[in-house]
């Protein structure tokens, strides 16, 4: 069977016409033990549920479907997962999220002001290199050069990775 669990999941939500936060909800509210992140995961097929979680989602959900084709879906998903995090696996993806008073009393209560700043100095360290900014609105990409640049510096000063030389790095 070549269909992938998130398919399964897609498929649910278009049939109800519903939308996965409210699938999310109407899961939790028939006893599921399952956190939204995780739900997200699945239905971007970015992680494949255990066989136990995802026959207890297509239950709640009155998706019928047998014991062997769930094992079926849920080895072919695994394929498919293991096929394209292979060909991801030259970016790192973090969600980061950061307590503007962690880096500065200043901006406990002002997010946005410590955004401008960080992007400030991406743009004098970067410049309006197109590789950077043309990608991402808001300057992410400039953020996350910056970010880089600064783990990289940390690793290298502290001894975790050596210096590639001017040109490379």
């Amino acid at each position: 069977m070549n269909t992938t669990f998130d398919t399964l999941i897609h498929r649910i939500l278009q049939e109800r016409d519903i939308n996965l936060t409210k699938f999310y909800k109407e899961l939790a509210d028939l006893g599921l033990n399952i956190t939204y992140p995780s739900l997200y995961a699945y239905y971007t097929g970015t992680t494949v549920p255990p066989y136990s979680m995802a026959k207890q989602i297509l239950k709640l959900a009155r998706s019928q479907i047998s014991n062997d084709d769930l094992e079926q879906i849920l080895a072919y998903s695994k394929k498919v997962n293991k096929a394209e995090n292979k060909e991801k696996n030259n970016e790192l993806h973090i969600n980061l999220k950061i307590k503007p008073k962690n880096i500065h009393s200043d901006y406990k209560n002002n997010a946005d002001g410590l955004k401008t700043i960080i992007e400030m100095r991406a743009d004098e360290l970067f410049g309006n290199d197109d590789e950077i900014s043309s990608a991402s609105a808001g300057g992410k990409r400039k953020i996350s050069s910056y970010l880089s640049y600064l783990i990289k510096k940390d690793l290298q000063e502290n001894g975790f990775i050596e210096s590639e030389g001017k040109n490379n790095g």
